[in-house]
């Protein structure tokens, strides 16, 4: 029998970049914002919901590496509710822990030090470069060209 499920699936566009910091052990954690347009009805215009993001270990160092203010990504992940006090009021902070981040449109981000003309290397040598960083498998990695985007924000 099953108690409870907290599973989350979102897809957006990030608001900015992903800052990543690390923990006094090393441990690396990246937060970001993503935008997600809300469904709406035929008569009004949809709202867009701007949620916070946080990843840890490799997924960070990935996001910080790759991802830029307006990709549009899916993050899968779970809801987390922390409580905290300021000044005596008590408050609650939503965010969503990502275990899973694909990246679905635009250009990714490489912080390399390479040429900045070498930014615009075609879909399939991204895909490789990632790869061979171990970072994702291949078969994980799904991109979709910005023709094909499907979810436009």
């Amino acid at each position: 029998m099953i108690s409870g499920l907290n599973k989350i699936i979102l897809i957006g566009r990030l608001v900015k970049e992903p800052e990543l910091t690390y923990l006094a052990s090393g441990t690396p954690i990246s937060h970001m914002t993503l935008a997600v347009k809300r469904n709406s009805s035929k008569d009004k215009e949809g709202e867009t919901d701007f949620i916070d993001i946080t990843s840890w270990n490799k997924l960070a160092e990935f996001c910080a590496k790759y991802l830029d203010k307006g990709n549009l990504i899916s993050v899968e992940g779970r809801l987390q509710i922390r409580k905290y006090e300021v000044n005596g009021d008590k408050r609650k902070s939503a965010e969503v822990i990502a275990n899973d981040i694909k990246f679905l449109t635009g250009n990714m981000k490489n912080n390399n030090t390479e040429n900045k003309n070498q930014e615009t290397k075609s879909t399939e040598n991204k895909k490789e470069e990632i790869v061979t960083n171990s970072l994702v498998n291949e078969e994980d990695l799904q991109m979709v060209s910005e023709e094909e985007d499907l979810f436009p924000i």
